[in-house]
């Protein structure tokens, strides 16, 4: 019996810990629990999170600091701090991103908005999220071979400079590339990718080979 009492008495302190825990993350800012992951935050980091947490859209100009392409991966995919987002997800406009955006196999907890930026290479391969647009950017290249978006995924205006992978994709709502430019004609892959609505891609499908479009 007076192990049954400290047993539960444990599981009492520890379910105390952890509903304060979950408190102090909940109160705590954008800024705060990055400055504790990643210790210094540059002017656009901190621009971007305090955006993000206000459901204002993030706009860089030019000569801004680049933004940490590590800390946009953990602000789009860790559990704990995707409570404190809006609904609309993230959002930025003129940025540069330093590094490569992997999500490979993650899961994009709200949708993501990246337009008339510089990023390096995107990295989607079996993620899983609601939408993406990335209008109007400039991107190394675009790896997403089996990514799962439940909505639309846009890269109209873009200019990819590398490869264009998109094997074994399935995406619920459209996938809009209008005014695109794949500037590597030998290095695209649309094969067995599965469009619920309408595939808009530049110069149309290639060869419409191995392009399932479900209308």
């Amino acid at each position: 019996m007076k192990r049954i009492r400290i047993l539960t008495l444990a599981i009492s302190l520890l379910g105390g810990f952890l509903i304060t825990f979950a408190s102090t993350v909940n109160a705590q800012t954008l800024i705060e629990i990055a400055t504790k992951k990643f210790k210094h935050l540059n002017p656009a980091e901190t621009l971007l999170l305090e955006s993000v947490q206000n459901d204002h859209v993030a706009v860089f100009k030019h000569g801004d600091q680049p933004i940490r392409a590590e800390l946009l991966v953990w602000l789009c995919t860790d559990p704990d701090v995707a409570r404190k987002l809006p609904a609309k997800g993230v959002n930025i406009s003129g940025a540069t991103i330093a590094g490569d955006l992997d999500f490979t196999a993650a899961t994009l907890l709200h949708p993501l908005v990246i337009r008339k930026s510089t990023l390096g290479k995107l990295l989607l391969s079996n993620a899983e999220t609601r939408s993406l647009d990335f209008s109007g950017n400039f991107i190394n290249s675009i790896s997403a071979g089996g990514v799962f978006v439940k909505g639309n995924m846009v890269l109209s205006g873009d200019t990819v400079e590398g490869g264009v992978w998109f094997f074994g994709a399935d995406i619920g709502g459209q996938l809009d590339c209008t005014g695109a430019t794949f500037e590597n004609p030998k290095s695209k892959a649309y094969s067995e990718c599965e469009v619920s609505y309408a595939a808009i891609l530049p110069g149309g499908i290639p060869d419409g080979k191995g392009f399932r479009q479900q209308i």
